[in-house]
């Protein structure tokens, strides 16, 4: 009885499982077949509406392309492949109104948005981001004279963007001075940057606000500077502002001009620098304050293999100069605090290289295998030294043991206390007899101890040079003829000089010199150094 008053529900209803099945079907492929329609008109109408606000921005002189939009639903997120610039003017031609007209290239393979919050971008002010990918970015940018282009469209209600993660990859940068050059001033390569937690409530704020923590990789990074006298070069960059770690595989600077081309192109004598070493490593930098405030804190710096090289081409005259205060006191000056706790520089090379271009001169001062450690390294405090602790081997032939104190203080106070090991005096001939035109024919040292006290005015302390067996020979005179204004040692003077030095009859040379303030430091090292020399060997 009950069978048969189920099967004459079932028929008065129509509706049996079949037909049920049947039917859900059909309204499901009309849901998704509308859901598609919708998806696809809303992708259409986005597009659209995304490349007329940036078309806007780049009109007259260029258009955007995207080769593919899409959005997606589950989960909401939107991708564009392909996208690309493209000019309706020659770059070189055109006259930037707006900050994006300073672009000259730019392709983008694949962005994608994810986690989008639909709700809040219809009904709140702020946009709710999981995360944003941008991969395959090539960009050419040409430097702007102004900050900002004041044509831009005006940000009356500026947008609320809140994105929890910013991932960056592939990417290349090349920076142009102007808008027809051919080699970028700034270029960097495989470009990787994350970002955590990115928030912009006001663009007119600092970019420091803007973030919690970012990572950054790049494979180089490259600037060639303005006068095109050298290209600056990082290799193997990493920086993490959460981890504070700054670590580069490589870094250099190197002369694209020979001294001597350097020295015609500004007309006077000019120090040229070579720089190279790695890899460098540094703990504790707090990158994010240095971003807010530009004062520079760091726990532990250590540079390997580091070289600096100075070259110098004498044939010009010396440029006339104002007063050059101490490195220290320069140090002080600095428009921002600088901390390390310590800076070691490990296996490093020193030198300094006077020539003669016409004549076919050249020597050198050489340091090598140096091993330095500053503690601590501050420019704030005058009353607290900077200790910095140096060995390593000079001209290959001696060992050398130095210590230093520098004061960031307005007189620049410091103290130097050295000492060389034994060496034979002839080792120093390729040197003196290009600078100084004099030939070492004999002589050993046997040890050398200094120690002085300097300021901006003097430098006063002693020496105990201990020496054997020196015989000096002084060049011929017509190879010396026309040199004698530009030779700089003492040694190349003529007089008599004490053949030894020894325990038995020791001579105590005294440091007393009084600065020349239109020079460099170095200078006023050496020139003190030479009165302690000249004191002991000089008759």
């Amino acid at each position: 009885m009950v069978m048969e008053e189920n099967q004459s529900e079932k028929s008065a209803t129509g509706l049996t499982g079949k037909k049920v099945v049947i039917i859900s079907t059909v309204v499901l492929i009309l849901l998704i077949a509308t859901t598609i329609f919708v998806v696809n008109f809303i992708s259409t109408k986005a597009e659209k509406e995304l490349l007329a606000i940036v078309n806007s921005e780049l009109a007259p002189n260029a258009v955007v392309d995207i080769g593919n939009f899409k959005l997606g639903l589950f989960p909401l997120r939107v991708s564009l492949d392909d996208v690309k610039l493209i000019h309706t003017a020659p770059f070189e031609e055109q006259t930037p109104q707006k900050p994006l007209h300073m672009i000259r290239a730019f392709e983008l393979k694949h962005a994608e948005l994810r986690g989008l919050n639909l709700f809040n971008m219809i009904f709140s002010d702020k946009w709710d981001i999981g995360s944003l990918t941008l991969d395959g970015i090539d960009l050419d940018l040409v430097r702007s004279s102004d900050r900002r282009l004041t044509d831009s469209t005006p940000v009356t209600e500026p947008l609320h963007v809140a994105i929890s993660e910013i991932t960056i990859t592939n990417s290349r940068v090349y920076i142009f001075h102007d808008r027809s050059g051919s080699a970028p001033t700034y270029s960097t390569n495989n470009l990787y940057l994350w970002i955590n937690n990115f928030e912009v409530q006001d663009p007119e704020k600092p970019l420091y606000t803007y973030f919690e923590n970012f990572r950054i990789e790049a494979d180089s990074f490259n600037h060639l500077t303005e006068d095109g006298f050298y290209e600056v070069s990082i290799e193997g960059l990493r920086a993490d502002s959460k981890e504070k770690t700054l670590y580069l595989s490589k870094v250099s600077n190197t002369p694209l001009l020979t001294p001597f081309q350097i020295a015609s192109e500004v007309g006077f004598e000019r120090d040229v620098y070579k720089i190279d070493g790695g890899p460098h490593l540094f703990t504790g930098f707090d990158i994010k304050s240095w971003m807010k405030s530009g004062d520079i804190h760091i726990g532990y710096a250590e540079l390997n293999g580091l070289s600096l090289e100075i070259e110098r081409d004498k044939t010009l005259e010396i440029e006339p100069r104002e007063n050059r205060p101490l490195l220290n006191r320069q140090f002080k000056d600095l428009p921002f605090s600088f901390h390390a706790d310590s800076i070691a520089w490990k296996s490093g090379l020193l030198s300094y290289t006077e020539m003669f271009h016409e004549e076919d001169r050249i020597g050198a001062i050489l340091f090598t295998d140096i091993d330095l450690i500053l503690t601590p390294v501050q420019n704030r405090s005058e009353l607290d030294a900077i200790i910095v602790q140096a060995n390593a081997r000079f001209m290959e032939a001696s060992n050398l043991v130095a210590e230093f104190e520098f004061y960031p203080s307005e007189m620049g106070n410091h103290s130097v206390t050295a000492s060389l090991s034994e060496m034979e005096f002839m080792e120093l001939n390729s040197t003196l007899e290009n600078l100084a035109l004099v030939r070492v024919i004999d002589g050993n040292l046997k040890s050398l101890l200094l120690s002085f006290q300097a300021d901006d005015n003097r430098a006063t302390g002693e020496m105990t040079l201990i020496y054997e067996n020196l015989e000096l020979r002084f060049l011929d005179d017509e190879m010396a003829q026309g040199n004698i204004s530009r030779i700089k040692s003492f040694i190349a003077k003529t007089f008599a000089i004490h053949s030894s030095n020894n325990d038995e009859e020791l001579r105590l040379g005294m440091v007393d010199y009084e600065r020349e303030k239109d020079r460099s430091m170095f200078n006023f090292w050496w020139r003190s150094i030479e009165t302690g020399l000249m004191d002991t060997v000089k008759r």
